[in-house]
């Protein structure tokens, strides 16, 4: 079986053409802004992805790159239960700066390591973020006062910002074609770390909290509880970093180095996971050659031989940032209006999402202060944890339906809007519950559609700076999420905001330029 698609390709008649089903002829204006020695080239890991099959490698690689997932949903959620013992213990003047803090560094972190991704790689990335997160997260722990602890989890918000983005790339880059539904199994992963802050949360928040307005005020010693929380969740991300880097371990994406010229690396990534698999990898360094004779071009396997100096790539990098990335996203009408209306869904999303998510916790014990223990609202918080995960499962399922990526992320959007607003009419506390817990399916099935769309529709050389653009302003706009909610208390008026946007981006959804399904990732 591995030698007759080698054979094959190593013919330069036989790249990869319109007729081979990696490719759907509608995308093509998508591919236009990509070389089409990079297209065919390109086309080729997939065939040979295709060839093997998904196998054990691929299974290790969704678990590991779903610990950037779960440590990004971890931390947000983490310092969404520990505003209230902050409050009570620093007493600032607006602990909502400390979510502003946070989701500014998230903002920072998501446009370094987005956009670098697509200059030095995917590796740095992969293997650094963890590490800063979860140092950083327990240091946060011994905070002397409000200040620091908000310095702190600056720090660590710039490590979480680029877990998200960069791991989503790495997986959609070693997937099969026909299996890339699996990267909505990613937000399963950050549905876990929802579920593991709760846990965290409920066994020592509620034991190890002051109460409001304790005599005496609230001590250091009789307020420990968000303490040993940042710090179990902080090592949690340390152990999350050192398995990637020690236990597992990755290559650099083939098509990374595709771009970058450097085809023997890429033919080396793809038989490394073959490797891993058990199998034999189709890919040679001659089938990139055939390709470069067909356009006219000189091997880049002999360019390659040619290494740039450290502060070459240093200076190359430089260049990069002035905007060649961006410039390639916009270099067909078509992909210029799919790119605007995409980030737009991004930035309504990032308002919406926090405003009802994050501050879940202190709305639940506002709304019910006077028939609810506080063990009753960390027990529906985790209830709703729970059920949010069947969201990115169901997802997985629709969207190799009929309905495809677009049309299932619309009804998504469209129906978790209809449900917030009814879910203010909720009269009963299991009414309430039960409202909690359609919406957090459902915003959990369309954030993993958006998530998984967003990758496929984007062209590998600069899909790092198209994810990174989307998760900063996702973070951007989730600043403004503690303004509203503070300027307008623990009342409705956050959730009627929040359901406005989703039915906002059902509508934007409608205006997507491409579908990826039955395609693959260029």
């Amino acid at each position: 079986m591995a030698e007759k698609p080698a054979q094959a390709s190593t013919d330069v008649s036989s790249a990869p053409t319109t007729q081979e089903p990696c490719i759907a002829t509608p995308e093509r204006d998508r591919d236009s802004t990509v070389s089409d020695t990079y297209r065919l080239k390109s086309e080729l890991v997939s065939k040979a992805f295709s060839e093997m099959g998904i196998g054990r490698y691929q299974w290790q690689l969704l678990l590991v790159t779903g610990f950037g997932w779960a440590t990004d949903n971890m931390l947000i959620q983490g310092l969404s239960l520990s505003l209230t013992p902050v409050a009570l213990e620093f007493n600032p003047a607006r602990v909502s700066y400390l979510v502003v803090a946070f989701y500014v560094a998230l903002t920072i972190g998501a446009t370094i390591w987005g956009v670098n991704c697509d200059i030095i790689g995917r590796r740095p990335a992969f293997n650094i973020t963890l590490f800063i997160s979860g140092i950083f997260c327990c240091a946060a722990a011994a905070s002397p006062n409000f200040g620091t602890c908000c310095a702190l989890w600056a720090l660590a918000g710039i490590g979480a910002g680029g877990g998200v983005p960069v791991d989503l790339l790495i997986f959609l880059e070693f997937v099969p074609p026909g299996q890339q539904w699996l990267l909505t199994l990613l937000s399963a992963m950050w549905c876990v770390g929802q579920i593991i802050a709760a846990v965290v949360g409920w066994g020592l928040l509620l034991h190890f909290s002051c109460a409001a307005g304790e005599e005496g005020g609230c001590r250091w010693e009789d307020n420990m509880g968000w303490r040993y929380m940042l710090i179990t969740l902080g090592g949690l991300t340390l152990l999350f970093a050192v398995i990637r880097i020690a236990v597992f371990g990755i290559p650099e994406s083939p098509r990374y180095l595709i771009a970058v010229g450097d085809d023997a690396g890429a033919v080396a990534s793809v038989d490394y996971v073959a490797r891993k698999n058990g199998k034999v990898s189709p890919l040679t360094v001659a089938d990139f050659e055939a390709v470069d004779r067909r356009m006219g071009m000189t091997s880049s396997v002999e360019a390659e031989k040619k290494k740039r100096s450290v502060l070459g790539v240093v200076v190359a990098s430089v260049k990069d940032y002035r905007g060649k990335h961006i410039r390639a996203l916009f270099s067909t009408r078509k992909m210029g209006i799919h790119c605007t209306v995409l980030w737009t869904i991004w930035a309504a999303v990032g308002i919406s999402f926090p405003l009802y998510f994050s501050f879940l916790p202190s709305y639940l014990a506002a709304r019910f202060t006077t028939t609810n223990t506080q063990n009753d609202v960390y027990k529906n918080y985790f209830i709703v944890s729970i059920v949010g995960l069947t969201g990115p499962f169901i997802a997985g399922y629709l969207i190799e339906t009929r309905l495809g990526r677009r049309w299932a992320m619309a009804l998504a959007f469209t129906v978790s809007g209809v449900f917030l607003f009814l879910y203010t009419r909720a009269a009963s506390e299991a009414a309430d519950l039960g409202f909690q817990c359609a919406v957090s399916i459902l915003g959990n099935f369309s954030y993993a559609i958006l998530y998984t769309y967003t990758a496929e529709s984007l062209p590998a050389p600069h899909r790092g700076t198209g994810n990174g653009i989307a998760s900063c302003l996702v973070r951007i706009m989730g600043v403004f999420a503690p303004i509203i909610s503070a300027n307008t208390g623990f009342t409705t008026v956050p959730i009627y905001v929040s359901a406005g946007l989703w039915l906002l981006c059902g509508v934007l959804t409608c205006c997507l330029q491409f579908e990826t399904y039955g395609g693959s990732a260029i």
